[in-house]
């Protein structure tokens, strides 16, 4: 490719590393994935290799460069988007004193979670750090775990990273983290913006064992000579401190201003919005995050079992169809389609709470399960998957309405992610939120040019981050139907409180039935 200007991005998520080169106009040029493992060598606990992850950094920006026939010295700079909530101790020297990373999905901190109720309370953690999610889920627990039963570990630790910022170390030399991966940490008070010194110390963790605090924008260091050979690249490359997965997206979706909102529709669904501070629900429906734009913030709630509901009902129910249909060399997600747009709004009255793996929004209460309500021998395997999708979108448009009840006035909405690519689907959550929706060119590569655009910032090419609304293209908009919308919105009044209802139900259920 001729010469020019442009950024690679890695997005380091759950299943595997994309590596996306974006030009200096926004336009996604290409990229490439490495897939690595997910390691469970106990219940409730998640961990994959750092040196997988390395491996897959190497090769993916290597290959894109070979893909793209772009030049390393046409690459302004370099930057990270990546699963949020994981643990990395690295020593003095920088090397990783776990070779297999504490992620996300972990949650074995139980003793350590529990301690933090007792001694800090759940409210007091949700109104210092804005998390309503389960504090397992936390790097406080998890290092406060590393300290209980890994004593030697922890006390080799130089610094606690998480799992971008431990690539950008092997990159660089240079430790730091991002605000918006600080602000999911449970020790950074969302309100000051800086490490919370009362959380730190009634949990016994020393400040100092944690990474300086950096703007997603700013460069944190250039690529190492070592570096730049494993990868390709230059040495001398710029490397930004990048964002998580989360607020990437937002960003990359186009939500820069209080009116702006987007739905991101993969494995999980979520929804966020802009606010110019944290956005604080003693009922825990909300959870905060710092924004990539400086001193905004981001304020989210999610389900958990987004697609994931569909995907398990095409695995153990579909298995004739999609042997068939790959036989014809045709997409199950077509013939799923197909079979939804060919029952009606409503599903002939069948509703589906999408709580498949436990909790989600808008409570957040793992107890509480996945149902579907009213069937009968009347309904059929087209309703059923009607159903989902509805059920789904009926719980993203409970999200919508809290941003609003605390203050949102949402005016436009970007859909990304795998679910905008399903006309049916993203028809039924414009049908049901009520509201337009935005399809961007690249539904799937919205955290890659928050990132790219980071990128710029960093090296100058762009002034802040409002040139999302230049570089943002969004050619399909889906308009919801007004007759749809109406009864939608009836059978949603009886919905949106069906969790409640279940609550006890499935309380005593999960004392009676476990795992």
């Amino acid at each position: 490719m001729a010469g020019g200007e442009y950024f690679i991005v890695h997005d380091l998520g759950t299943s595997s590393d994309k590596a996306s080169l974006y030009d200096s106009e926004g336009n996604f040029i290409g990229s490439v994935v490495q897939r690595y493992s997910t390691y469970y060598p106990r219940i409730q606990w998640a961990e994959q290799s750092v040196n997988e992850w390395w491996l897959a950094v190497c090769k993916t920006t290597k290959e894109l460069l070979q893909k793209t026939k772009v030049s390393p010295d046409d690459v302004l700079a370099m930057g990270f988007s990546g699963q949020l909530q994981g643990v990395v101790p690295v020593d003095k020297n920088g090397n990783a004193l776990l070779e297999r990373a504490i992620i996300w999905q972990d949650m074995r901190a139980v003793k350590e979670a529990r301690e933090v109720r007792e001694k800090l309370g759940w409210e007091e953690f949700y109104r210092k750090t804005g998390k309503g999610q389960a504090i397992e889920m936390f790097p406080l627990v998890k290092i406060m775990w590393i300290r209980n039963n890994l004593p030697d570990v922890y006390s080799k630790t130089f610094k606690f990273l998480q799992c971008k910022d431990y690539l950008m170390l092997k990159l660089t030399g240079s430790i730091a983290t991002d605000y918006t991966e600080a602000s999911m940490t449970g020790y950074l008070n969302i309100h000051k913006r800086k490490w919370d010194d009362e959380i730190l110390d009634l949990f016994g963790i020393d400040p100092s064992r944690l990474p300086t605090l950096r703007e997603s924008h700013e460069i944190i260091g250039h690529l190492t000579s070592e570096a730049a050979k494993a990868t390709g690249l230059k040495p001398g490359t710029p490397v930004i401190a990048g964002a998580g997965d989360v607020p990437a997206a937002a960003l990359g979706a186009g939500v820069i201003s209080g009116e702006d909102a987007y739905i991101s529709s993969g494995t999980a669904w979520w929804s966020g919005v802009l606010t110019d501070s944290p956005l604080i629900d003693l009922e825990l429906r909300i959870s905060t995050l710092c924004a990539m734009i400086p001193g905004k913030y981001t304020p989210h709630n999610f389900v958990q079992s987004g697609s994931a509901c569909l995907e398990w009902f095409i695995k153990n129910f579909m298995s004739l169809e999609k042997e068939y249909a790959d036989k014809l060399g045709i997409s199950i997600y077509d013939v799923v389609q197909q079979k939804a747009e060919n029952s009606v709004a409503g599903s002939r009255g069948l509703i589906f709470l999408p709580y498949l793996t436990g909790g989600g929004a808008p409570h957040q209460r793992e107890w509480i399960k996945g149902a579907l309500l009213g069937i009968t021998l009347a309904h059929d395997i087209r309703d059923v998957i009607r159903s989902i999708m509805e059920g789904v979108a009926y719980a993203i448009r409970n999200v919508i309405e809290i941003f609003e009840e605390k203050g949102a006035k949402v005016k436009s909405m970007t859909m990304i992610g795998g679910g905008s690519m399903n006309h049916v689907w993203r028809q039924i959550a414009a049908d049901i939120i009520g509201k337009e929706l935005h399809i961007p060119e690249h539904p799937l590569e919205s955290a890659g040019l928050a990132i790219a655009i980071a990128c710029g910032i960093g090296v100058g090419v762009y002034k802040d981050y409002s040139i999302i609304r230049k570089l943002l293209k969004t050619p399909i908009i889906i308009r919801p139907d007004p007759k749809k919308h109406e009864l939608y919105s009836r059978i949603y009044l009886v919905q949106k409180d069906l969790w409640k209802k279940l609550d006890d139900f499935y309380k005593k259920l999960s004392e009676v039935i476990r795992d």
